[in-house]
């Protein structure tokens, strides 16, 4: 009884902590987006004249690909906390909605948000029936959602909103969490947007430029 305490006490421990580093994150957030006019307006000042035009529009499309994540990222946060509610409602587990809509907040953040909702969900169910058929399946209905989200809610959803395929969306979150683990989990989805708009914008900076263009040049010279 008195280990099963301490582990409900970590538990706790660990939820707050998570609670305030989650304040702290949202906070650090709100006070950059408000200061990025600031922020954007400063560097363009510091950009070579003659430049400005292409970093003006080469940061306009980072922005927008990452307001098109982040509106793809609410849109998945919806749905997991819909599904949250229907199948814990279903498997009986106590507080089912007030859990449901936790975990549709802190999915905001892979990997951590799914284990700090099915936290809550196992525990109380286990207070409240002990070891029976229910706290089975609020386990099954974990493992299913989480199925669904990493292989077509968040494929198909967020890459659909910053234009990437649903294969590229899952090999970013694989390589990057492989190569950094939890910062490379939940920086994987920006960083592969950002990192299409340079590749695209790389592209078409190499396809305009006069190493590319000479020998088309010279070719349609010599046709005329």
């Amino acid at each position: 009884r008195s280990q099963f305490v301490k582990s409900i006490g970590a538990w706790v421990i660990r939820l707050i902590s998570f609670m305030v580093n989650l304040g702290l994150f949202l906070f650090i957030t709100a006070y950059l987006l408000r200061d990025y006019d600031a922020f954007m307006s400063n560097v363009h000042e510091i950009v070579p004249p003659r430049y400005r035009s292409i970093v003006d529009e080469f940061a306009h499309k980072i922005d927008g690909q990452l307001q098109a994540l982040l509106r793809g990222q609410i849109t998945v946060c919806f749905c997991l906390a819909l599904m949250y509610g229907i199948g814990l409602s279903l498997a009986g587990a106590p507080f089912a909605i007030p859990i449901a809509v936790f975990g549709g907040v802190v999915s905001l953040v892979p990997y951590i948000g799914p284990t700090a909702t099915i936290t809550p969900a196992a525990l109380f169910t286990l207070l409240y029936y002990g070891f029976s058929g229910h706290l089975l399946g609020v386990f099954c209905v974990f493992a299913v959602i989480q199925t669904v989200e990493g292989y077509v809610l968040t494929p198909r959803v967020v890459g659909g909103q910053i234009g990437l395929n649903p294969v590229w969306v899952i090999v970013a979150f694989m390589v990057f969490s492989s190569a950094f683990g939890l910062i490379g989990a939940v920086l994987a989805l920006p960083l592969a947007a950002v990192l299409k708009v340079i590749i695209l914008e790389g592209v078409k900076i190499y396809r305009n430029s006069a190493f590319f263009t000479e020998g088309v040049s010279s070719s349609s010279s010599n046709s005329s």
